[in-house]
């Protein structure tokens, strides 16, 4: 959502409105009261929490995870870790049964780390974006290290095809995997 009053698009916990689930008062992202996610489009009376003007549509690209196109694997996976703490378990379960959404892994902010792809002028990753996918490249690293996968092939697990090895692999992985 964009912002005329401060011109600039707003990250989904800059806009404020009512949750359309119980109600309450709720940012962009989730709702504090009822625990429910959010999308900032979705909430009723949607201001801006810099200047309380109602923000507006405004068409941007970004890059996403498309963790809908792993339900699946994502259910089968809980489902064999049943032994977690029950609190991780029931509300992973819950997410997977309220259905998964893709999530955003780029903001048009002008603070963060820039997005090192073609088409993407001026798109940031947070630190806890890229945070997550540096957690995944390590996993990755660990994983060829102790010869669970094997880089040389081409493939990593389950036929996940990489393009090149670089800093940025985790994100080639879940771009092939997810996209």
């Amino acid at each position: 959502m964009y912002c005329k009053t401060c011109s600039k698009f707003l990250p989904d916990r800059f806009v404020k409105g009512v949750c359309p689930h119980c109600g309450e008062g709720a940012r962009g992202d989730q709702c504090e009261a009822c625990g429910s996610v959010l999308e900032p489009e979705n909430l009723p009376e949607a201001k801006c929490s810099l200047c309380g003007e109602a923000p507006e549509f405004r068409p941007t690209n970004h890059l996403f995870l498309a963790v809908t196109r792993l339900k699946d694997e994502l259910d089968s996976y809980l489902k064999s870790h049943s032994a977690w703490r029950k609190n991780a378990y029931e509300l992973s379960k819950r997410y997977i049964k309220e259905g998964l959404r893709d999530r955003s892994l780029t903001r048009d902010l002008d603070w963060g780390i820039d997005v090192p792809m073609d088409g993407f002028d001026g798109k940031k990753y947070t630190s806890g974006q890229k945070m997550c996918l540096d957690t995944f490249q390590i996993a990755i690293h660990y994983a060829v290290n102790k010869g669970l996968i094997s880089m040389s092939s081409g493939t990593v697990a389950n036929n996940i095809t990489y393009t090149a090895r670089t800093t940025y692999l985790s994100i080639q992985l879940f771009f092939h995997r997810c996209f």
